[in-house]
């Protein structure tokens, strides 16, 4: 379980560290060379897709993930809301 709990993690935090830097704008090349947290972990960009567009089935999937996060929030901010005298 250790390597699962291992691949996870470095997964994770692989995913912030782009979604950090595409959000700052910086767009990537095929080449380019990241060290990732420990200086063993070298990643290395192989392609690059500009201009992706999901799939209607992912634009349906993201659109119910966005509407059950809402949904959870408003059920927190409702809970958190009552009196409890």
């Amino acid at each position: 379980m250790g390597n699962f709990y291992r691949g996870s993690h470095y997964h994770k935090s692989t995913q912030r560290f782009f979604d950090e830097l595409i959000e700052d704008g910086s767009l990537l090349q095929a080449g380019d060379v990241f060290e990732l947290g420990d200086k063993n972990l070298k990643l290395t960009v192989t392609s690059v897709t500009t201009n992706f567009r999901p799939s209607a089935l992912s634009r349906d999937l993201l659109r119910m993930a966005e509407e059950l996060r809402d949904k959870k929030y408003e059920r927190a901010q409702l809970a958190g809301g009552k009196d409890r005298g």
